[in-house]
C-alpha cells in the first residue's frame, strides 16, 4: 500500500481571519495556483490514486477537491474528521484498513502538526522525528500492513518548490524538453541529451533543475 500525505495549501493566516471557526479558513488564490501546479505535476509523474479522504476542514476540503478534479476522483473523495489538526492517528489507521476494497493507493490531506507525527509514527514508531512538511508538501509512505506504529517506509517528501518546479517541467511540451545527464567516463565528463525524458527522469529533475533547459538553449552551470 502506498499512502501519499498532503498538506493543505496556503491559507488565509489565522490573524487575519475575522471568523471565530479555524475549521472555515479558505485557501487564499495563491494557494488554490499552487495545488493545481502540483496536482498536474502528480499526473505528469505517474501518480494515482484509489481515494482520497481529506479533514472536513475548509482549506482541507478545497485542496483535496483540486487534486481529485484534475484525477476526476470526485466520487472516491470522502472526509474524516480523523484527520482535523486534533485527530486521531489510532482511529485513523482503523479507517484506512477498513476500506473495502482495500486501495493500493491512497492519498490523504490535512493539517500540521498531525500529518508530520503521523508520518513519524508510520516511519519510525514515534512522534519525536522532527519533519519540517510545509504548506503544499506531499510525501510518499510505503507499506505491506498499515497497524498503528512502525510499519511503513518514508519514500520520498516533496515541498512546494519541488512541486512548482515539477509543474513547470511538465506542463511545458515534453518533446521540447532537453534533459542532460552528466555520465563520469575517466577524467571525461560526458553529456547525454534526450528529447523525450522519461517519467522517471522528470521526476530527478528536481534535484538537478539547472540541468535542464528547453530546445536549444543548453546551459550547464556550477
Amino acid at each position: 500500500m502506498n499512502i501519499y500525505i498532503l498538506r493543505h495549501g496556503i491559507a488565509v493566516e489565522p490573524d487575519e481571519w475575522d471568523s471565530k471557526s479555524d475549521a472555515a479558513r479558505p485557501l487564499v488564490p495563491k494557494g488554490e495556483q499552487r495545488l493545481r501546479a502540483a496536482a498536474g505535476a502528480m499526473e505528469k509523474l505517474g501518480l494515482s490514486f484509489d481515494i482520497i479522504i481529506s479533514s472536513p476542514y475548509l482549506r482541507a476540503r478545497q485542496t483535496a477537491e483540486i487534486v481529485a478534479k484534475h484525477f476526476k476522483l470526485q466520487k472516491r473523495l470522502m472526509f474524516s474528521d480523523d484527520l482535523i489538526p486534533g485527530g486521531n492517528p489510532q482511529a485513523l489507521i482503523r479507517q484506512l484498513n477498513s476500506l473495502k476494497p482495500a486501495p493500493e493507493n491512497i492519498l490523504i490531506v490535512g493539517h500540521e502538526p498531525f500529518l508530520s507525527r503521523l508520518i513519524a509514527l508510520l516511519a519510525s514508531g514515534g512522534t519525536g522525528a522532527t519533519i519540517d512538511l510545509k504548506k503544499g508538501s506531499l510525501c510518499k509512505l510505503e507499506t505491506e500492513e498499515l497497524e498503528y506504529g512502525h510499519c511503513a517506509t518514508l519514500a520520498w517528501l516533496l515541498t512546494p518548490r519541488q512541486m512548482e518546479l515539477m509543474a513547470r517541467i511538465c506542463g511545458a511540451n515534453v518533446s521540447s524538453l532537453i534533459f542532460i545527464q552528466k555520465i563520469r567516463a575517466g577524467s571525461r565528463r560526458l553529456l547525454r541529451i534526450k528529447f523525450q525524458p522519461t517519467r522517471k527522469e522528470i521526476f530527478w529533475m528536481r534535484f538537478f533543475p539547472k540541468l535542464c533547459c528547453k530546445r536549444s538553449r543548453i546551459s550547464l552551470r556550477r
